[in-house]
């Protein structure tokens, strides 16, 4: 009798696991990836983005005074330091597994002009200049991101890169103004123009998000850290003052960058000889883009 209840109760549970075959077998196998049904199966994808970095820590940073004749001085650090402003890029990038992308990204720096202003002002005589900086570099930025957590419509990732630039522009400008009683208002430029520099080297590291747009179009927006610095190695000097329309002075000198000069001197080709340099271009920011999948 419990023999024939032990078979009785086989029976059912038999057939329940025969049943159970097949349509375990008909069930797709879960995504690891945040790829959507019918979605893309290429690892090649194309990428263009833009960012701006209002923070610069560490960066060359400038500062402003003004004084007047009863003695009062102010004195201010300016805001921005070099490196702030815009960069745009496009990259090209390779799916390696579900959780690591590597790239290769053009990024262009297109930095805000550093602008101070200073002014002096003794028995109604005023001396009060413009400084200007501006900087443009072209870089590019092999890199690698992992994917920290991966869901149907989105995924979390970071990425680490290393920056390979070129300076494109990097000047530095002194428009000066001198007034005071019975004489007329004299003018001067000084520019500092760097036309040789060393390579702009560096690393970024971003947190960001990627969600789907659709089948072949995703975007997705990040917070972005950015440490890159030069060397100034050869430049420029120029000084032309005017006065009444007239050109007082116009001088031009050579000057060249060098380690181990402790002042400045003169080389055998009449180039003014200084030190070493090392100018910083740092920025903490917000970046946006599009990413196409083929």
């Amino acid at each position: 009798m419990i023999r024939f209840f032990y078979l009785l109760l086989a029976l059912p549970l038999g057939c329940l696991s025969v049943q159970a075959q097949p349509v375990a077998a008909a069930r797709p196998p879960q995504r690891t990836t945040a790829e959507p049904p019918g979605g893309p199966v290429s690892p090649i994808y194309l990428k263009v983005y833009g960012y701006y970095g209002p923070l610069t820590p560490g960066s060359l940073l400038s500062s402003t005074y003004s004084n007047n004749a009863t003695g009062g001085q102010t004195f201010k650090t300016t805001r921005f330091g070099l490196g702030a402003g815009a960069r745009a890029g496009i990259g090209i990038g390779f799916i390696a597994s579900d959780f690591i992308n590597l790239g290769l990204d053009a990024d262009w720096l297109f930095a805000d002009k550093l602008k101070r202003e200073n002014a002096t002002s003794y028995n109604n005589f005023t001396y009060s200049n413009t400084i200007t900086t501006n900087l443009q570099v072209a870089s590019l930025v092999p890199n690698i991101t992992f994917k920290a957590l991966a869901r149907p419509s989105y995924y979390i990732y970071n990425r680490l890169g290393i920056m390979v630039g070129a300076v494109l522009t990097y000047e530095q400008v002194i428009n000066e103004l001198n007034t005071g009683p019975k004489v007329s208002p004299t003018t001067g430029v000084y520019r500092w123009r760097f036309s040789k520099n060393s390579l702009a080297l560096g690393y970024q590291a971003a947190l960001g998000v990627q969600f789907h747009l659709s089948e072949t179009l995703r975007g997705f927006v990040e917070l972005v850290a950015i440490n890159q610095s030069f060397r100034p190695q050869e430049g420029t000097f120029s000084y032309v003052s005017t006065q009444d329309g007239k050109t007082l002075s116009n001088d031009a000198t050579s000057f060249v960058y060098k380690s181990g000069v402790a002042g400045v001197t003169t080389d055998a080709q009449g180039r003014n000889v200084v030190p070493v340099t090392n100018v910083a271009m740092n920025s903490v920011g917000v970046g946006a883009g599009l990413v196409y999948r083929f």
